[in-house]
């Protein structure tokens, strides 16, 4: 009986998104489950912020939209990463008349230049992005 039951749990229990996407809000899954509880309240927090400030244009994938796609862009940024993703979103226009090739190459490559955050964001708030966009939880594909 015991089997049983544990069979139907673990089969009753796949993969799903986390989000209601008619809510935006984390879904339930078997009861317990929830998207914060698999991203962490980190995590969680990046995603919302995420969906209203960036998701228009990024995919948190390689495929691009109206900018380039993110998942992978821990590879990709010059380094410190995690600085340059600060630097970058909260003022790319700063970092592209300072004549950094990195923020020039991506002005070149995009359909329209990405607007400028730093009234708009904190620091923090990108932080959370970024730590969201490179959690091993979020789906690259």
């Amino acid at each position: 009986m015991l089997g049983v039951f544990i069979s139907t749990l673990m089969f009753s229990c796949g993969a799903r998104s986390g989000v209601n996407e008619d809510k935006g809000e984390p879904e339930v899954w078997c009861g317990t489950k929830s998207a914060e509880s698999e991203l962490g309240v980190v995590g969680a927090s990046g995603s919302k912020l995420f969906k209203q400030n960036c998701a228009a244009c990024h995919s948190v994938t390689d495929q691009k939209f109206t900018a380039v796609g993110l998942g992978g862009i821990v590879y990709r940024l010059p380094s410190p990463p995690e600085e340059y993703f600060v630097k970058f979103t909260l003022n790319n226009e700063k970092l592209y008349n300072s004549g950094d090739s990195y923020a020039r190459k991506l002005r070149e490559d995009n359909i329209s230049p990405m607007p400028i955050f730093d009234s708009i964001l904190t620091e923090q708030d990108v932080r959370l992005i970024y730590q969201y966009l490179t959690s091993p939880m979020v789906k690259k594909n």
